[in-house]
């Protein structure tokens, strides 16, 4: 009797843990700007939250193709710094982004209805309203159910007309290749986590929505005394990125014109060598 109740026990128990689903945090970077210290919002910071949650993967603004390719330091520095603090954190790391084309993109913003220019002009993204808030970090800003909806308002305009969703690169599209990217790559983890710029994280929501997985947005950053550094080898990664990014632009490394023309139209190398610089002196 013993043994028939312990195997329905088990059971039970396998059934259930089979059933469970899977949680998908979400953590919007904010760039640059997280060298700005008015903010209260570091990299330190982000790897901090990360860490809180423990998560078995984390997915990324940056797209495969470009992932240890010399395209890396195109995406926003904390890609790289994410994928260097893996191995210590615990964590796997997934590039997830998609890019479109770069001259589809411009010449959608050369024709940029004005309009839709008319319409967004009056909602004041969230970024530029946190000197206002009260909040004590630029995170609890961005992560609020008030940020989140104005970002969702402002991006239901654009999405709503063709050119302005291609003009912001295909913004509906991408964000819901994302979301398939990071979902594909981590069938069987429990605990995943999206960090990608803010912009992204409301309407990566409505996507994750879809999908049978419990969504978490944490609205305030942890307080913690354990902090993650960033390391040397970060450093160096970024060091190397932005080598890379100099001889493209000088045609000492050649790469396809789509992304030729994304880099020197970019503020990447100057933004690289604010973090390299920053850290090496903090």
């Amino acid at each position: 009797m013993k043994k028939i109740v312990f195997v329905l026990l088990l059971f039970v128990s396998c059934f259930c843990f089979g059933q469970m689903k899977q949680e998908i945090y979400l953590i919007g970077s904010i760039h640059s700007f997280h060298l700005d210290e008015k903010y209260n919002y570091s990299l330190k910071d982000l790897l901090t939250q990360i860490s809180s949650i423990n998560p078995d993967i984390v997915c990324g603004e940056i797209t495969p193709e470009a992932y240890n390719s010399v395209l890396e330091g195109y995406f926003p520095p904390e890609a790289a710094m994410l994928a260097e603090v893996a191995p210590k954190m615990g964590y796997k790391f997934l590039p997830v982004d998609w890019r479109c084309d770069f001259f589809i993109q411009q010449k959608a913003s050369e024709d940029y209805p004005q309009n839709i220019k008319d319409s967004i002009s009056e909602i004041e993204p969230p970024i530029f309203t946190y000197s206002n808030s009260g909040s004590a970090s630029l995170y609890n800003h961005l992560h609020s159910m008030i940020a989140l909806e104005t970002n969702d308002l402002l991006y239901d305009i654009i999405e709503n007309d063709s050119i302005a969703n291609i003009s912001h690169g295909f913004w509906r599209e991408r964000n819901s290749e994302i979301v398939k990217n990071g979902l594909s790559k981590s069938k069987g983890a429990h605990k995943v986590v999206f960090v990608l710029g803010a912009d992204h994280i409301s309407r990566v929501k409505k996507e994750l929505d879809k999908y049978d997985t419990k969504v978490i947005i944490l609205e305030t950053l942890v307080d913690s005394e354990y902090s993650v550094e960033i390391s040397n080898d970060v450093i160096h990664r970024w060091e190397k990125n932005l080598d890379n990014l100099k001889q493209i632009s000088n045609k000492q490394i050649q790469i396809n014109d789509n992304y030729y023309h994304k880099i020197i139209n970019s503020k990447r190398i100057s933004e690289l060598e604010r973090f390299i610089s920053y850290y090496k002196n903090n």
